[in-house]
């Protein structure tokens, strides 16, 4: 999907993304670097933190241009998965794992593992609110417009062991053909 900045896509009803306790995502888009602006790609996420899910997005702070997977937890903490360069060179597969205990939190741009730029407590669960969910702009309010596309997003919760970073991030891969 081609994404201009002003339009998006919307579920019309409300779900809770994460009712079994661990939280994981998968998304392919690439940002349009004409658009210095922060923009979501992917998300169930509201500017009241107590409402937020999750958010896949393009930051623009001093023009970083630096992508982000963020996840609210119950305890109100936010881990914030920054990469540390821009995501404006090309299409990036974006996977990821949040859960409760451990600090379990995982996320790779392109099969590179990224961190929590704020380190961030994972003690709890992540948020299980139901709200809608939005590709190409912020959930709550349509706000920050994608610019770019999106080939793909994914979302699923499970009571399992953590999945296979490497092989969900490779399979995308063989058929986007994102990185080497």
């Amino acid at each position: 999907m081609n994404f201009t900045g002003s339009q998006f896509l919307k579920t019309a009803s409300t779900y809770q993304t994460n009712p079994n306790g661990r939280l994981y995502l998968a998304c392919v888009a690439e940002w349009d670097a004409s658009n210095s602006t922060a923009n979501f790609a992917f998300s169930s996420w509201n500017t009241t933190g107590t409402s937020a899910n999750f958010q896949v997005s393009k930051l623009a702070t001093q023009g970083s241009n630096k992508g982000r997977v963020a996840v609210r937890y119950t305890n109100g903490s936010l881990p914030r998965m920054d990469t540390t360069g821009s995501v404006l060179d090309d299409q990036k597969i974006i996977t990821a794992e949040f859960g409760s205990g451990n600090n379990i939190k995982f996320c790779e741009f392109d099969g590179v593992a990224v961190l929590d730029s704020a380190s961030q407590s994972t003690a709890t669960s992540p948020n299980n609110v139901s709200n809608r969910i939005a590709i190409g702009a912020r959930s709550s309010d349509d706000g920050l417009k994608m610019s770019g596309y999106v080939q793909e997003c994914v979302i699923w919760s499970t009571t399992t062991d953590a999945y296979d970073h490497a092989a969900i991030s490779d399979s995308i891969n063989d058929f986007y053909n994102s990185f080497t």
